[in-house]
């Protein structure tokens, strides 16, 4: 099997605020995440996506589903077949058997249904996972990603298609790359306007700096005393 990465986005443009891996570089050597808005892509090599990574993206994935700033909204696979898209699909279902055992919510389970639906209509190749508490659905570059709460498109695209595709309102990468692909990815993202650069895990944590700014600094003022 060749190399295939995932792209992902987020909301938002103005510089990049950078974060270093502390945890989990090489996992999957080339996880790129990314945030818009509610859109979000995954840049990786299919060959070296372990299920630990794997798991990861869905649990991030999991949380809000397609509703947060910070959720993924479409995996991106560049230069990837279709059957490998499909066979990627398949493992992420049964990885989501494993992960989450439990039955889902009524109301989770009748969205991820619904969600399945809408894709088939659109022409997706969708499927849903044990439980209905998502759908993992395949598609092509021209394809719009599907509209729903809990659907995870994947899409197998070039690199030039991928960031081309980005939103224009990208807010935030999540990654785990190897050094090499961090510093080539890292520039051509802060041009598309991306503002922060994180672990897949830490998609969703909210820090001192977000959407560019100092947030919190802004939030509080500072007496001195002496």
């Amino acid at each position: 099997m060749g190399e295939h990465r995932v792209l992902g986005a987020e909301h938002p443009p103005h510089q990049l605020a950078r974060e270093r891996d502390r945890h989990g570089r090489g996992v999957l050597r080339d996880l790129l995440a990314q945030g818009a808005g509610g859109a979000e892509q995954v840049l990786f090599r299919v060959q070296a996506a372990q299920q630990p990574a794997l798991e990861t993206l869905l649990r991030v994935f999991d949380v809000y589903g397609q509703s947060a700033c910070t959720s993924p909204r479409r995996v991106v696979l560049p230069g990837a077949r279709r059957e490998e898209a499909l066979r990627l699909r398949d493992r992420l279902a049964a990885i989501w058997t494993k992960a989450f055992p439990r039955p889902p919510e009524t109301i989770v389970a009748s969205t991820g249904l619904l969600d399945d639906q809408w894709a088939r209509m659109e022409g997706w190749d969708s499927r849903l996972v044990r439980g209905h508490g998502a759908a993992l659905a395949v598609g092509n570059a021209g394809m719009t990603p599907p509209a729903g709460q809990r659907i995870l498109p994947l899409m197998p695209m070039t690199i030039p298609e991928a960031l081309e595709s980005v939103p224009a309102n990208i807010q935030t990468v999540g990654h785990a790359l190897s050094p090499e692909r961090e510093r080539e990815l890292a520039s051509r993202l802060a041009a598309r306007g991306a503002l922060r650069f994180v672990p897949v895990a830490e998609m969703h944590h909210f820090g001192p700096v977000w959407d560019g700014r100092d947030y919190w600094r802004r939030t509080f003022a500072v007496e001195a005393a002496r």
